[in-house]
């Protein structure tokens, strides 16, 4: 995309003007990158991705790439190790399943999606004729084995039918029968942290819903109808804007909480005290600024955001917590951490 080659000779452009003295090699090698990246960008673009991943090693015939269904923030690190800032950021805020379940008064289908993808699917479906209110047919039925209305001793109660109150009250124990299986077979599908969309009529929403546990209501929310019929790639759309909202409100939560002091001693701020809790192996929780390394915006936002922190202070930090003792990582938007923290918090293990 002309956007995204753009975006590339900008940072390659910087990149080199921060390299000392770089030899004639070096910038071949840099030009030969572009060029590169680029041609992979476009073969991912075929391909239907729309984030691309690429590490290069300089005087080495070797790269890796990594083709993604979900965009990345656009960046770029000439380095030592690439930068993995950016992969952790998007693992943390789409890692979490969400189940969509479509649901009306006589079919439930169920999607599991996760980073963008279906993982899974499942279907309860039974013949709607039990469960529709069949007023037409009751009309007629009234006039079969008695007077017709209306003629001179004509009743309204006729022998060997069926009253209003009876054959409703028929359909709702039916709808009610089909909610139940339908809610078992969803809580068997169901893995113990997925996220769940139930989007369909009103009725059949609620009656679902009553049906399930507690614990799993919690986690439960209901959209409209309006889900019926739309295209898959747009549900797994959805169904990730959900996973990103409910991590950062999560990480948010972390944050908030480390400030308020409720970890005390356990609390370790800074790139220098949470590398050295890292070192220590005693660093349980890491807790980063999104804003804590330079980036080059995204798809809607392309400029450049210079970090007012040590962006590649941070990187290093993050490749050594992972080396050193596996923390879970967080990415907020709380902006004390950046202006007070240098970007980063932790909470240690004891």
């Amino acid at each position: 995309m002309p956007l995204t080659r753009t975006v590339l000779k900008d940072a390659l452009r910087r990149a080199e003007e921060q390299l000392p003295d770089p030899d004639a090699q070096t910038l071949k090698w840099f030009r030969e990158t572009e060029e590169a990246v680029e041609a992979g960008m476009e073969a991912a673009i075929e391909d239907g991705a729309h984030g691309f991943y690429y590490v290069g090693a300089e005087h080495d015939d070797i790269h890796f790439e990594l083709r993604a269904v979900r965009p990345f923030r656009n960046s770029m690190r000439v380095a030592d190790r690439p930068a993995i800032f950016e992969l952790e950021r998007r693992h943390f805020l789409e890692e979490r399943p969400v189940c969509v379940v479509l649901v009306d008064q006589h079919t439930m289908e169920v999607v599991r999606i996760r980073y963008g993808v279906e993982e899974a699917r499942a279907e309860h479906d039974e013949d709607e004729h039990y469960k529709r209110s069949p007023r037409g047919r009751t009309a007629q039925e009234r006039k079969v084995g008695g007077s017709a209305e209306g003629a001179v001793g004509g009743s309204d109660i006729i022998g060997g039918g069926h009253s209003y109150s009876t054959i409703d009250r028929q359909i709702e124990e039916e709808r009610k029968r089909f909610a139940q299986e339908a809610a078992d077979e969803l809580e068997s599908f169901l893995g113990p942290d997925d996220l769940i969309i139930v989007a369909g009529e009103v009725d059949s929403r609620s009656r679902l819903l009553n049906m399930l546990p507690e614990t799993v209501r919690e986690r439960a929310s209901e959209h409209a109808s309006m889900w019926i019929g739309l295209e898959r790639s747009d549900i797994a759309d959805k169904a990730v804007e959900t996973a990103i909202e409910h991590q950062r409100a999560l990480a948010d939560g972390e944050a908030m909480r480390w400030l308020s002091g409720e970890y005390g001693e356990r609390a370790v701020s800074g790139i220098e005290g949470v590398a050295t809790a890292s070192e220590q192996g005693r660093l349980g929780t890491l807790i980063f600024h999104e804003g804590a390394v330079d980036h080059y915006g995204d798809a809607v936002d392309a400029r450049h955001y210079e970090s007012p922190v040590d962006s590649a202070a941070v990187e290093e930090l993050l490749w050594q917590a992972v080396e050193q003792s596996s923390p879970d990582c967080y990415f907020t938007g709380h902006d004390p951490i950046l202006e007070q923290h240098e970007g980063v918090i932790g909470i240690l293990r004891w």
